[in-house]
C-alpha cells in the first residue's frame, strides 16, 4: 500500500531555508540532503519506518547521515510531512509540531 505525500506549509519553509542554507555552503550537500528526504518519504509512503512523536498523533524519522529529523503524521492513505527540524533545536515544551 502506498500512500500519498502531503506537505504542510512549514515542513516546505523548512526545506526551503534548510536548501537555502545548504546550496550557499555546497550545491553537492544540499542536492545530497534533497535526494535524502526524498529517499525517506517515498519508504515512509510504503512502511512506517519512524519512531512515535514528542507529540500525540506525529511520528519522527531522523534523516540518516544528517543533523534534520522529519515530522509528520500518519493516516491510511497519506504522509502528512509536519516540519524539517534540526535536530539541536530547543522547542518551547507547547511550542513542537502538532499532528
Amino acid at each position: 500500500m502506498s500512500r500519498e505525500v502531503v506537505w504542510q506549509p512549514d515542513a516546505l519553509d523548512d526545506f526551503d531555508a534548510v536548501l537555502g542554507f545548504l546550496t550557499d555552503g555546497s550545491p553537492a550537500a544540499a542536492a545530497a540532503f534533497e535526494r535524502k528526504v526524498s529517499d525517506t518519504l517515498i519508504r515512509l509512503a510504503h512502511y512506517s519506518i519512524g519512531r512515535p512523536g514528542r507529540v500525540g498523533q506525529t511520528f519522527e524519522k531522523p534523516l540518516t547521515g544528517t543533523c534534520y529529523t522529519l515530522v509528520y503524521g500518519l493516516s491510511d492513505t497519506t504522509v502528512s510531512v509536519l516540519r524539517i527540524i534540526h535536530q539541536r533545536r530547543q522547542w518551547p515544551e507547547d511550542g513542537w509540531p502538532q499532528g
